[in-house]
């Protein structure tokens, strides 16, 4: 899987038109709680094909959104998978210890190994916060996340349903 912008995607289309191995799907960060998700990326391809064809693994999934700028998650597991890619605690309930930002080093881990030795959440929230120009996120799922604040039950049964 490869990102490119929209730009790049205009200039290639005479390309992907003749190659049959090759698929662009357009896609979207969901940046509110109301617009409808394009992360399966089902949303529209070229050349068109059936939803039920096409899949992206669950960690492409997330890494996209991620760095996309999503700001909603679809689902309980996406948000998990958020949590454990971060390292945070809420996804590593049998760490001994965790920061204020809610990254637990890998030193007072004691399940699987973490994705990362440091905390990434300073890095997240600079780059979320030139994505959304000054306008607010910390009343998004990925901004309570980034504050440390886990998502209630309630907030995630919603999500799900």
């Amino acid at each position: 899987m490869i990102a490119i912008s929209p730009y790049e995607a205009n200039e290639l289309l005479p390309i992907i038109h003749k190659k049959k191995k090759v698929q662009l799907h357009i896609y979207a960060p969901r940046v509110t709680s109301s617009m409808r998700s394009f992360s399966d990326l089902t949303f529209h391809s070229i050349p068109d094909s059936p939803a039920e064809t096409w899949t992206v693994r669950a960690h492409a999934r997330t890494v996209l959104n991620l760095f996309a700028g999503q700001l909603y998650f679809d689902s309980k597991e996406e948000y998990e998978s958020i949590c454990i890619l971060l390292a945070l605690s809420r996804a590593h309930s049998d760490a001994a210890y965790c920061q204020v930002d809610g990254f637990v080093p890998p030193a007072y881990h004691t399940g699987r190994p973490l994705p990362f030795t440091e905390s990434k959440i300073y890095i997240l929230k600079t780059l979320i916060g030139l994505q959304q120009k000054g306008m607010s996120y910390y009343r998004t799922h990925v901004g309570q996340i980034l504050n440390a604040i886990p998502l209630s039950e309630e907030t995630l049964s919603v999500m799900s349903s």
